[in-house]
């Protein structure tokens, strides 16, 4: 349930609840404040569809602001026939929906993405910063994000020719950041893929001896060698793959060493009742 309402907090946020509520096929906002508290726990059909309420807005957040992001959700869309996406989320069945809302979301994206060189061009010569020109650069990290601005600024003046494949770079970079992003903290949580521990670490016996044999150790030098490879990694392989790759490596070595000591992990997916 945390993980929903976590997802529930960052809409509200971002879209609104009166728009979360009626994509979610609810008729007011009291439910959501039920899950929201873990007072209730909502029905697998209205998990799917805050999941992919999420999913929409943090991609198109990406894009533009909040402001037109609850905009677009709410508006006429020929691409689905005329239908507001948030009331193709509400109606139509979600493997139906979803499909047609990404390909929207997907022709919204590919124009604002024309426009950007041009934007950052203008700000530059304006003196202002870059956050109204890309969106996305609020779901960097503080070290990404000075090294994204100072890499844009180098292109543009230096070699304008490349600003747009520069951009499209960060820009996938920010939008796999911003896949797995709650909140305002910028932690990666990716929320489609939660597991949950057979015991939680907080009921663990404290007393309970960790014995580190040569299993252990090794499990431990993988992890540390994967997080080498991730600070090692160039700007240019900072993509969507290699995000999904790096959360797998992670996780396989985090199960190795809990494995290791004597604690093996029982997967979970997100949205199974317990």
């Amino acid at each position: 349930m945390e993980s929903t309402s976590l997802i529930i907090s960052t809409l509200r946020y971002l879209i609104s609840s009166p728009l979360l509520a009626y994509a979610a096929g609810l008729d007011n906002t009291e439910q959501l404040d039920k899950w929201e508290r873990s007072e209730a726990t909502p029905h697998q059909g209205a998990v799917d569809k805050l999941k992919a309420s999420y999913e929409l807005t943090m991609l198109l957040t990406t894009i533009d602001t909040p402001t037109t992001a609850r905009g677009w959700l709410q508006s006429q869309n020929p691409m689905l026939g005329n239908v507001s996406p948030a009331r193709a989320l509400r109606d139509w069945p979600l493997s139906e929906s979803l499909e047609g809302i990404r390909r929207a979301v997907d022709d919204f994206a590919e124009n604002a993405a024309a426009a950007e060189p041009e934007r950052v061009v203008h700000a530059f010569k304006a003196g202002g910063d870059l956050d109204g020109a890309l969106p996305w650069l609020r779901y960097l990290v503080e070290l990404d994000r000075g090294r994204a601005l100072a890499e844009i600024r180098e292109v543009s003046e230096s070699a304008p020719e490349r600003l747009a494949s520069t951009l499209a770079t960060w820009r996938a970079t920010a939008t796999a950041r911003a896949g797995g992003t709650v909140g305002k903290d910028g932690r990666l949580t990716w929320l489609a893929r939660l597991e949950a521990l057979d015991a939680p670490l907080g009921t663990l016996d404290a007393k309970r001896e960790i014995v580190l044999d040569d299993d252990a150790l090794e499990a431990i030098r993988d992890a540390l060698r994967v997080l080498r490879e991730l600070d090692d990694a160039r700007t240019n392989e900072l993509t969507p793959a290699f995000y999904a790759s790096a959360f797998s490596n992670i996780r396989m070595s985090l199960e190795e060493i809990l494995s290791a000591i004597g604690f093996p992990p029982r997967r979970q997916q997100l949205g199974e009742e317990t």
